[in-house]
């Protein structure tokens, strides 16, 4: 049979067999596309009695070519594809292995059957790029596995395992996956060709739970996936395949749905360093932590989560095994553990590559340490000094801090190349953020070596530059400014600037947040720059943290005290404390009250002209992975983009002048003068893309 690049095809007993080459992941692609059509008719033309589709390589095709969504169209369309499978004169199958997601996906539904490898993932992830699925997913997924089972698949977007999918009946038969192909063969010559389109779906079974979906669906990606899912509920296949189309165009013009594909490239983006190949860096085959602390632990986690020893070092034998207690606990309070997901056994063969120490001897084997102690830059100079010593010369040192200096801390070593910043966020054993941080004398090596760790603890990982702050502290310092000015400056009070940034779609408002990390973390950070002391610090900068200055020598350190911004009666459940409002009163200018939209103004705009200083300053690579920190790191909403990203659709001119109208109310505030580079770009009225012009 005739061949392509695309798609290789051939006979096998009377059954055609498409195999899909288009690595790394098989790609739904134009060629693609085109290949499997002209595949079809071959097997029409040569008598075929059934046809099967495969991927080649390591999966089933992953998903529609996301690069095509912004160019014109190339055909034959989606639409055409699953038409020539699921319409064929004979009998259609598909064999999964690897992951099935998006186009893929409904690929398979387009077919008659669908065997499954017992290793093999399948899903319909499009609503996390603000988009539904668009090739006939949401109609076919509810006519094999119904309406109520295809509505959460779709809505939460997460992957099935094969024993989930053969139980919905969205798959016929699993099977290991060397016998794959055999097995798909089978089910085409033992069955009869099977039509979607010939299938009813019955309502909701559970009306309750779908009223609890609609009520979550507040963006238009969900909602627009519950239309369709209504629209597949009691109709024809054609008629709900025409309300897709009109809803997945609607969708494609949304600012979430551009927002959510931004970050989608942004996150692939930001592990590419220019000059530096992680793939070259050398090998990690065992690591150590310095500190047994919360993000010592979580740290250690990390690791032992990526299948890494590790050697824990902490200041003596009782907090080293102290350490190693805290681990274990942590793991036993998981959901995975209390599911059975992590089981005692792999729990076991976890912690068997834990050792923990009280000397750092104990480290003159690891490949890189990191060191994860207080923030304090003596104490971590003194920490680096030892490893300098006890470390062998190739192992890459790396500081766990979240503002001090790299270069500060490299001063303690022979060898600066070989230290780095590799900021971890807490709880490390959870976030998903890793920010590394390059010194000025930070060696491409150790740069590499950061990065490809992170891509081994399956981090989403950014590369800032040495000055206070990074990127995400560096931009989290005007926000948390501003909204302690609005305390002072507006009639508003905590939860009213914090319900604004919540209903934004911050995770947590600024107070909150503060509340959760500890009040006397920033308080220590500020005694440090000599900014609690009024003698020390600059008159004719405003500084608007005397109140939370005040709150933490009222001993309201948060969440760990029970009583910070908010009063903690419940762990963890934050609830008004008029004590704070009598606080903040004594601190108040008189100046009047200010709805939620000038609240986010000021907070937000911010917090995004610090991120055009920080792109002045070359301390980031990409406007975008100013937006991942922020994204992974500090809780913006996702479907907004990420800050740069939300004032490049605001428009770059309108944030201009609204900044220039606050820094005129308030001339002693320099963060809310318009950064040169904001400027330099609303003037000319450019993309935020062509910002390395404007620098």
């Amino acid at each position: 049979m005739a061949t392509s690049s695309a798609v290789k095809c051939a006979l096998k007993n009377g059954v055609a067999v498409l195999q899909i080459s288009s690595p790394p992941v098989n790609a739904l692609g134009a060629a693609v596309r085109a290949g499997l059509v002209a595949g079809v008719e071959h097997a029409i033309g040569a008598s075929a009695t059934g046809l099967v589709v495969a991927g080649g390589g390591s999966t089933f095709p992953a998903g529609a070519d996301i690069t095509e969504f912004s160019k014109p169209h190339l055909p034959p369309s989606f639409a055409e594809v699953m038409a020539a499978f699921e319409d064929a004169p004979f009998p259609t199958a598909a064999a999964i292995h690897g992951t099935a997601l998006g186009g893929g996906f409904e690929l398979a539904m387009a077919c008659h059957y669908r065997a499954m490898g017992e290793r093999a993932r399948v899903g319909l992830p499009e609503v996390h790029l603000g988009l539904l699925p668009g090739a006939g997913g949401t109609q076919r997924l509810p006519r094999l596995v119904g309406a109520d089972a295809a509505l959460e698949m779709m809505l939460t977007g997460a992957p099935i395992g094969a024993e989930r999918a053969l139980a919905l009946g969205a798959v016929d038969v699993v099977v290991p996956e060397a016998g794959l192909e055999a097995a798909a063969v089978e089910l085409v010559t033992t069955r009869a060709a099977r039509r979607a389109h010939a299938v009813v779906v019955d309502g909701f079974r559970d009306a309750a739970k779908r009223a609890a979906l609609e009520a979550r669906a507040a963006l238009p990606a969900p909602r627009a996936i519950l239309r369709c899912v209504d629209a597949a509920v009691g109709s024809e296949l054609a008629a709900g395949l025409e309300v897709e189309g009109r809803e997945f165009q609607a969708l494609k013009a949304t600012p979430e749905a551009r927002a959510l594909q931004h970050l989608f490239f942004a996150e692939r983006a930001c592990a590419k360093v220019p000059g530096v190949d992680a793939k070259g860096a050398a090998p990690l085959d065992a690591v150590g932590v310095v500190g047994g602390g919360t993000m010592g632990r979580g740290i250690a986690m990390c690791f032992l989560d990526a299948g890494l020893p590790v050697t824990l070092v902490d200041v003596d034998d009782t907090a080293a095994a102290a350490a190693a207690a805290g681990i274990d606990a942590t793991y036993r309070r998981s959901s995975a553990f209390k599911k059975g997901r992590l089981t005692e056994a792999v729990l076991a063969a976890k912690l068997e590559k834990l050792a923990v120490a009280s000397d750092v001897a104990a480290l003159a084997d690891a490949d890189l340490v990191v060191e994860a102690i207080y923030e304090d830059l003596d104490a971590k100079r003194a920490v680096f000094a030892r490893l300098d010593g006890a470390c062998k010369p190739t192992a890459v040192l790396a500081s766990n801090t979240s503002t001090l200096s790299i270069d500060a801390i490299a001063d303690a070593v022979a060898d600066p190349t070989r230290v780095v910043g590799t900021h971890f966020f807490s709880p490390a054993n959870v976030m998903k953020l890793l920010e590394n941080v390059r010194g000025a004398r930070t060696g491409d090596g150790a740069v590499a070596a950061a990065m490809a760790l992170g891509k081994r603890l399956r981090k989403t990982t950014v590369l800032a530059g040495d000055a206070f702050g990074f990127i995400g502290n560096r931009m989290l310092e005007p926000y948390g400014r501003e909204c302690l000015a609005l305390l002072r400056h507006r009639d508003v009070g905590v939860s009213n600037v914090d319900a604004a940034l919540r209903d934004f779609g911050m995770a947590m408002g600024f107070f909150a947040m503060s509340d959760l990390a500890g009040n006397d973390i920033g308080y220590a950070v500020r005694t440090s720059l000599g900014l609690t002391d009024a003698a020390t610090r600059d008159p004719a900068v405003e500084y608007s943290a005397d109140v939370a200055d005040a709150l933490v020598e009222a001993g309201r350190l948060g969440q760990k005290a029970g009583k910070g911004w908010y009063l903690y009666e419940q762990p963890r459940v934050p609830s008004p404390d008029p004590a704070v409002d009598a606080l903040v009163s004594q601190f108040k200018d008189g100046s009047p009250s200010v709805g939620a939209e000038d609240i986010l103004d000021r907070a937000l705009l911010a917090l995004v002209n610090e991120g055009f200083r920080v792109l002045e300053e070359g301390l980031a690579l990409r406007p975008s992975d100013l937006d991942v920190v922020w994204t992974s790191g500090y809780g913006f909403p996702r479907h907004k983009g990420g800050p740069m990203q939300w004032a490049e659709e605001r428009g770059l001119r309108e944030c201009r002048a609204t900044l220039e109208r606050l820094a005129a109310e308030r001339p002693d505030v320099p963060y809310l003068r318009p950064a040169k580079l904001l400027v330099a770009l609303a003037d000319a009225d450019a993309p935020l893309a062509d910002w390395e012009k404007y620098v």
